[in-house]
């Protein structure tokens, strides 16, 4: 399957065209030497595209070891973001990944935003966050595997725009 089609299978589907399992998935650990403790890395679910089976979904690996922080415009009632990493999979083989924003205390997913910059060097700003279509419908579709509802209501409120 090419990767084009894998796009078209997120873009045209919902949350209940995929089968969604619990992780962990792509499991890796650490052990902290001074203390004994064991970390987990790796993503928390799987979401199987129910006609292809060889066609998946895994997200939750932490971005920034889980830290948190807050953006501009993020100003929703809980400013909090956490990042986390989203992986298109065929075959079990990453074919896309897409760093994923958890805000309003996990409320929503959101996809990572480029700065729209306007201006000449020296003098430029931001003027706005940009995303494509593809990153807003994988986002879009991780938030309804997740339990979201609002993710539209969000995105508006976010005034990102479409590039591309």
């Amino acid at each position: 399957m090419e990767l084009h089609r894998i796009l078209e299978i997120v873009a045209d589907c919902d949350a209940t065209y995929f089968e969604l399992v619990r992780g962990p998935w792509g499991t890796a650990f650490s052990i902290d030497v001074s203390d004994g403790t064991v970390g987990f890395y790796g993503h928390h679910a799987r979401a199987v595209f129910r006609a292809d089976v060889a066609v998946a979904i895994e997200f939750g690996l932490q971005y920034d070891d889980g830290r948190d922080w807050q953006e501009p415009w993020a100003t929703f009632a809980d400013r909090t973001i956490r990042g986390f990493w989203a992986d298109i999979t065929y075959n079990g083989q990453v074919v896309l990944r897409r760093l994923m924003l958890s805000v309003d205390g996990g409320r929503c997913v959101l996809p990572a935003p480029r700065p729209v910059i306007e201006g000449v060097a020296g003098n430029a700003v931001v003027a706005g966050q940009a995303v494509t279509r593809h990153e807003r419908d994988f986002a879009r579709l991780v938030d309804e595997l997740s339990s979201g509802r609002d993710f539209e209501r969000y995105f508006q409120h976010s005034q990102f725009v479409i590039e591309g």
